[in-house]
């Protein structure tokens, strides 16, 4: 392997169900469109010119991960038209913006920069548990108002560059739904980027998931229709997350998140499984606003729920003030 320095950044997928080989070219070719995807939409946020520039990902895999990096000689990969169309056109917008004036920046620095964003925007959404909200209120302010605190739901704050929170409201909810639709229980996502020697990088695990990806249920049809209403039931999924002023708690059941309220009490007693793989207990409700059964998306009204794992790292959310 190539050494780390000759990377811009990276996407990568690790975990068992990679060691395995069963990350297949249908979820490879997903990973690769969102990816591009991702960083084209935030170098067009800075370069619009750049929609119509054609460049190719180079995909490393190696034995217990699967890696696509973005090589530090991309500009030549543009320039020499290695990775883009063979129209004159855009050979020549390629080799205008792969200078270093162009705008006052350089390609790399554009897609480094891409990448910064994809990074800040990974942070956030695991911050706010979405990508949805574009409001912000109670932010503080820090490093000569060069980074922005955003509060999430519980109070927590965390800083991020003003210019990504100036390019955040222009995000799609669904920018990096194709790279994390993929991820599962035992297969995890990092991105990386590097820049002045220093890599950082985050992760989207399976108790991340949810933050990314829209929910495009079809209203007219049923979900799970093997879940009757007033059935008891116990199913194993993943609690995504809690929230304390409507009572609820996400459950990540096969590929959509149900909404589960508790029998009694509050969901401050189910903390213990907060973001874990664990069996819920409980019994089927279609229940519509006037009580009767005829909603398509079942709820689960839960009298217990076992982590089938343990995390003790992630309770944050139910964190009492």
């Amino acid at each position: 392997m190539k050494s780390e320095d000759e990377y811009l950044g990276y996407l990568k997928y690790s975990g068992k169900l990679v060691e395995a080989g069963l990350l297949g070219a249908r979820k490879s070719a997903q990973a690769l469109l969102g990816f591009d995807e991702a960083i084209r939409f935030f170098a067009t946020q800075q370069i619009p010119e750049l929609q119509e520039v054609e460049f190719e990902i180079p995909v490393l895999i190696r034995h217990s991960s699967w890696e696509a990096l973005i090589p530090n000689t991309i500009v030549d990969w543009i320039v020499t038209a290695l990775g883009i169309g063979a129209t004159a056109y855009i050979g020549t917008a390629a080799t205008e913006m792969a200078k270093a004036d162009f705008q006052g920046r350089g390609i790399k620095e554009v897609l480094i920069k891409s990448l910064q964003a994809i990074l800040e925007t990974v942070r956030l959404g695991k911050h706010l548990r979405n990508l949805r909200t574009k409001v912000f209120e109670r932010l503080i302010w820090r490093n000569n108002n060069s980074e922005v605190g955003i509060p999430n739901t519980e109070g927590e704050y965390l800083y991020f560059p003003l210019w990504f929170i100036r390019l955040f409201p222009a995000v799609p909810p669904d920018l990096l739904a194709k790279v994390a639709e993929i991820v599962k229980q035992d297969l995890q996502l990092s991105i990386g980027v590097r820049k002045a020697n220093v890599v950082r990088e985050e992760t989207i695990t399976i108790k991340d998931k949810s933050c990314f990806i829209l929910e495009k249920d079809n209203e007219d049809q049923i979900l799970y229709p093997e879940l009757i209403h007033g059935q008891p039931v116990v199913l194993e999924g993943v609690v995504t997350r809690g929230n304390k002023s409507t009572n609820s708690l996400g459950f990540l059941y096969k590929d959509h998140i149900l909404l589960c309220y508790p029998a009694t009490g509050t969901i401050v007693k189910f903390k213990p499984a907060l973001f874990l793989k664990s069996r819920v207990h409980g019994i089927v409700s279609r229940a519509d606003k006037f009580g009767m059964p005829t909603e398509s998306k079942p709820k689960i009204i839960v009298s217990r729920i076992e982590p089938l794992e343990h995390d003790s790292s992630s309770n944050s959310l139910f964190k009492e003030t």
